[in-house]
């Protein structure tokens, strides 16, 4: 994942860059927390394991953490209420996990 490019925020129209350290970590907290939603809520077979529970994320080294801002109070609510019913429950999620 260190060598893949994507866009800043998923922006078309921007330069593609590799992804920094602490993306990298939030990509494996959120593919650990979501095994670990899938097998609590039995939509995986009985013995499947969370390949990503043996991972020390806290132990990642992060080199080049930079904030991200994204929206402001007033454009998230703006965003949120223009949501249609079927996107809201996709777009609140990742949203909320910070």
């Amino acid at each position: 994942m260190r060598k893949t490019e994507a866009a800043p925020i998923g922006r078309r129209n921007t330069e593609k860059r590799q992804l920094r350290n602490k993306e990298v970590q939030f990509i494996l907290e959120t593919c650990r927390s979501m095994y670990t939603f899938a097998l609590q809520n039995r939509r995986l077979p009985p013995r499947t394991g969370n390949p990503f529970s043996e991972l020390p994320l806290d132990r990642l080294k992060i080199e080049d953490a930079r904030p991200s801002f994204v929206f402001t109070a007033n454009a998230e609510l703006a965003f949120f209420k223009s949501a249609s019913d079927g996107a809201l429950p996709l777009v609140a999620s990742p949203a909320s996990t910070g």
